[in-house]
């Protein structure tokens, strides 16, 4: 009796080792809060550089184009990992900072200034018409984004899962599509000929499906790093020793 008494006592003192359940990452947040501010800085970034052209031997891109398809990424990295419910918060999350960064950069532009050595048209023309960005970035990001990390939910249940990689530039490819029309359409268009703007349409599609196609193998490898933390800050937190 003595013997039962004792080995249930060591039983219960014994450390237990919960192991992850198939939906724990939903409810991670080591990795997110990085992740999320990351996808807040591409957002930003991409706004203030649409106007600033890049001019290569055939085709001449705004700048923003090479920082705003990391966005694509990191939502598919966010959808894979926490889910479509957290992917959709970030996205909505993003477009508030953007509102708000507009709306400070717009105030003190335009306040007056004691300094008339320097030139305030350069702000101007950078970050003066951030409005007009910004509405298209509003229409265009929310659409294609919510769009993207829809498309990657239900590849991944028809795929059972797997084929990250390929997900990721389907969707990538189809959204960019959507958000590439919205901000020609928006931006560019009232101010250049129809086929300039066609022209502008297909010069940055052309580029950002090459450039979805490079980020899927990155993407898919962030994945897996993210993963490997999250499930190993969740098994050492999982040990209860009493």
């Amino acid at each position: 009796m003595r013997l039962k008494i004792n080995s249930a006592i060591a039983n219960t003192y014994k450390p237990e080792l919960t192991l992850p359940p198939r939906n724990f990452l939903e409810d991670s947040n080591f990795c997110y809060p990085l992740i999320t501010n990351i996808y807040l800085i591409f957002l930003i970034t991409a706004q203030v550089l649409a106007f600033r052209m890049i001019s290569f031997t055939f085709l001449d891109e705004p700048g923003g184009i090479f920082v705003f398809p990391l966005t694509f990424a990191i939502v598919d990295i966010v959808t894979e990992i926490y889910g479509l419910s957290r992917a959709r918060k970030m996205i909505i999350n993003g477009t508030i900072c953007q509102i708000i960064f507009t709306l400070l950069v717009t105030i003190v532009i335009h306040l007056p200034t004691s300094n008339k050595n320097i030139s305030i048209d350069g702000y101007l023309q950078i970050l003066g018409g951030t409005w007009m960005v910004l509405i298209s970035n509003i229409c265009a990001n929310v659409v294609s984004e919510l769009l993207n990390s829809k498309l990657l939910a239900k590849l991944r249940s028809k795929m059972s899962g797997h084929y990250f990689t390929l997900r990721c530039i389907i969707s990538s490819w189809v959204s960019e599509i959507v958000c590439t029309f919205i901000i020609v359409l928006m931006v560019f268009f009232p101010s250049l000929s129809l086929s300039m703007s066609l022209h502008l349409f297909i010069a940055m599609l052309v580029f950002k499906i090459g450039y979805s196609m490079i980020l899927g193998i990155p993407a898919n490898i962030m994945r897996i790093i993210i993963i490997s933390i999250e499930t190993a800050k969740f098994k050492k937190e999982s040990v209860n020793v009493f």
